[in-house]
């Protein structure tokens, strides 16, 4: 996960599998209104996205 939380630090908080195949992380520090994305390595490459739902909302976040 990068964002305003870690600097936009890309490997500053890895994600970590979980046995039912979701992945998860926790941010030591993280405050509301941080902005955040997922970092995804593929074989075609690296992708960054935004996440469409933030924990605890049931409300998508606006895509910029």
């Amino acid at each position: 996960m990068i964002g305003t939380l870690n600097g936009w630090n890309g490997i500053a908080e890895p994600m970590n599998p979980e046995k039912r195949g979701c992945w998860y992380v926790a941010v030591d520090g993280a405050k509301v209104g941080d902005q955040f994305k997922y970092k995804l390595r593929t074989k075609a490459g690296v992708v960054k996205a935004w996440t469409p739902l933030h924990v605890g909302s049931r409300t998508p976040l606006a895509m910029p």
